[in-house]
């Protein structure tokens, strides 16, 4: 019985290093943190994150990403923003929080798109792509970029990713021991097998 045990934790444990080397291998050549180096595409798509953390502090994840935004679009990178996210029952509306963001950082209402439904990364995508985009900068930090550009590069849509710096201090244990997780769901995602 112990021996089934640890065959099936090695299992699963090189199950997790597959994904995660699978996604991250997929994004290579394809991410970017310096605004003069990267290629110009029309459109930018900004993933959401709440604008507030718990303890109701802003959230650097979420400033950083317009701030990388808002830097593309004034280095003329891109053109429009697709700014997705989801909505909760509570009310928090994370496209709303970026537009608004935007406006305040003079960018122009035409710019600008919300997408409300994009409640994870795959449907961000995938809205994306339904709405006929096949070319877009995806504007995230590193890790998270990974995990959507090989989303992207599965559902046939040619994309770069522009890096936003992430917290100077924080959890950051928790957040990749997060997207570690989140990266095997991804490979599930691409197959048809929903996580969620």
């Amino acid at each position: 019985m112990l021996v089934f045990l640890i065959i099936i934790i090695f299992l699963l444990a090189a199950g997790v290093a597959f994904c995660n080397f699978y996604v991250a291998h997929s994004a290579i050549g394809k991410i970017f943190d310096s605004v003069e180096q990267i290629p110009f595409y029309n459109v930018g798509l900004v993933l959401g994150t709440p604008a507030k953390r718990q303890d109701g502090e802003t959230n650097p994840y979420f400033v950083n990403r317009m701030d990388a935004a808002v830097e593309l679009l004034q280095k003329k990178k891109i053109s429009r923003l697709i700014l997705s996210g989801g909505v909760s029952i509570s009310g928090e509306n994370e496209p709303r929080d970026m537009h608004r963001y935007m406006l305040e950082h003079g960018i122009v209402e035409d710019l600008i798109e919300e997408d409300c439904s994009g409640w994870r990364t795959f449907e961000s995508i995938k809205n994306a792509r339904d709405g006929g985009v096949t070319r877009m900068t995806i504007i995230t930090q590193r890790d998270h970029a990974e995990r959507a550009l090989f989303i992207a590069k599965k559902m046939k849509m040619d994309c770069v990713a522009f890096v936003a710096n992430g917290p100077q201090n924080g959890n950051k244990f928790k957040v990749q021991l997060h997207e570690i997780i989140a990266k095997v769901k991804a490979c599930f995602d691409v197959i048809g097998i929903k996580t969620e």
